[in-house]
Parts: C-alpha cells; sequence; structure tokens
C-alpha cells in the first residue's frame, strides 16, 4: 500500500472518498497502484536498463580519445549505431571503463 500514500495521489483520494470498494485492493498489484510520478520514473529507469545492458553486449572498441566528462579518464570504449535516418550520422555511444558513466553523441 505504499502507493496510497503519495500526496496527491489519484487512487488514495478516490479511496478517501469511496469510488473504490476494499475488495478491489488485494486483486491489484502494485504496479497498478502506483502514482503517475511513479510510473513515469518506471518506465524511464527500464528503458534505460534495456539500452544500457544491449550497449554492454555488444562490447565496443576501447580507445583513448574520449574523455570522460564526470571523471576525466581517458580509459573508454565505443560504439556505433545508426538510429536515425540513413542520411544523418551515425550516433556514438561512450562508455567510461573507469566509473562505468554512459554518454552519446552524434
Amino acid at each position: 500500500f505504499l502507493g496510497l500514500r503519495v500526496r496527491h495521489c489519484c487512487t488514495s483520494l478516490h479511496a478517501c472518498i469511496g469510488h473504490f470498494h476494499a475488495h478491489i485492493y488485494p486483486k491489484k498489484a502494485t504496479l497498478e497502484m502506483a502514482s503517475d510520478a511513479m510510473k513515469k520514473l518506471r518506465k524511464k529507469l527500464t528503458k534505460e536498463a534495456i539500452r544500457d545492458s544491449q550497449i554492454a553486449m555488444q562490447g565496443g572498441t576501447e580507445t583513448d580519445l574520449l574523455k570522460c566528462s564526470k571523471c576525466g579518464s581517458r580509459k573508454c570504449t565505443y560504439t556505433q549505431a545508426q538510429t536515425r535516418s540513413a542520411d544523418e550520422p551515425m550516433t556514438t555511444f561512450a562508455y567510461c571503463l573507469t566509473c562505468g558513466h554512459r554518454w552519446k553523441f552524434c
């Protein structure tokens, strides 16, 4: 019932004024009762985790030409992918081997 304690939560308001019945809550999943902000955050984190795991699986080419903006290290790997239309430049995905920071650029 953590979702019910969040301020400005639509679900808790409806529960307070009687729009929902108590027998509905045991059947609802925690994800269904979460606030809209929490749902957006979970969706964003899921997308980032999928993207990060796909980049990690691809490996990458180690280079010292890129500099990490977070720690200043030049020990990085990079991969390139065509993420937009064919007439646009390839997107470069970089990963710092020192601190784990990830970034992308065109």
